[in-house]
């Protein structure tokens, strides 16, 4: 038997403890599944987490009103000031207004990235339900914050498949307790900036429909989003034969074959053929740009 002789051994044997623990937490985790694990290299990347989503960055109603009054080329100054003079999110105090445009709009929608932005503008001004809107604003917002991502991805539709009825703070709490451990944060959170961005990722999640209270949803995306998600992607160059297995579909529980099917529903007369043979997956787009796109499928919504 070993003896442990001082303090420092006592030490080292817990870290050794909890290096072993870590390394069977994540071989429980399906390799690919998570944005931390590397599907080619098998190992963590180096993703790590922020309190973004804790200080009001999901208010989606806020963006929508933003983006409703964006003018595309505008410095965010003049933005700024314009919208807090015309009072068009409502709130006293130009600091405040400031504060929320700095939160949710300029980390997402900056001037040389405003593809995202002109999307979302398309879908407003179309007239498609706002659950679209809601749909598309959700992936942009996941794309830049990982730990929205990750916890949508390996947490709250692996607790949907296992039958979880009620989602509660403590699931994202013990969440951000492993991702302490194995890294994910550059430093242990105070209980209570772990309270508040687990209060904020259920808020998010409860806005985009995921949650009906405390309550779980199996959500299913709208034909509408999921063909602007596909065409999306293949403006990024992602190949046909990758469109259907492209990270973004699991956050919201897909995989691959319900990807095809759903876009396969979809049909010619709303943009868009899917032809499969075997392996070999090709989109054939009867448009040539998300804005036609966005127009194909409000036309044949009110038809």
């Amino acid at each position: 038997m070993t003896r442990i002789s001082n303090g420092r051994d006592m030490r080292d044997l817990s870290a050794r403890v909890l290096v072993s623990f870590v390394i069977q937490e994540l071989k429980m985790i399906p390799i690919g599944e998570c944005c931390w694990i590397d599907p080619k290299s098998k190992k963590m990347n180096k993703t790590r987490y922020t309190t973004t989503i804790g200080k009001g960055a999901g208010m989606i109603e806020d963006t929508r009103r933003l983006l409703e009054h964006r003018i595309p080329g505008e410095s965010l100054g003049d933005f700024t000031y314009r919208i807090h003079n015309q009072g068009l999110l409502g709130y006293s105090t130009a600091c405040r207004t400031g504060d929320i445009i700095k939160r949710i709009f300029n980390r997402f929608f900056k001037p040389n990235n405003g593809r995202p932005a002109d999307i979302l503008q398309q879908i407003l001004i179309s007239g498609l339900p706002s659950r679209v809107f809601t749909e598309l604003l959700f992936v942009f917002m996941a794309r830049q914050d990982p730990l929205v991502y990750d916890f949508t991805v390996c947490e709250y539709w692996s607790a949907v498949r296992r039958g979880r009825t009620v989602m509660k703070t403590d699931m994202v709490l013990d969440f951000l307790s492993k991702a302490h451990y194995d890294g994910r944060l550059r430093n242990q959170w105070s209980q209570s900036v772990s309270i508040r961005v687990a209060r904020g990722m259920l808020r998010l999640l409860r806005d985009v429909g995921f949650l009906h209270g405390r309550g779980t949803v199996n959500y299913h995306i709208s034909d509408e989003g999921a063909a602007i998600l596909a065409r999306e992607l293949h403006e990024k160059s992602v190949t046909d034969s990758s469109i259907g297995a492209h990270p973004d579909w699991r956050l919201f529980g897909m995989t691959e074959s319900e990807v095809l099917e759903r876009l396969d529903r979809v049909g010619e007369h709303r943009g868009v053929i899917v032809q499969r043979g075997g392996s070999v997956v090709h989109f054939t787009w009867v448009v040539k740009s998300i804005g036609e796109l966005i127009h194909k499928l409000t036309r044949y919504r009110n038809e």
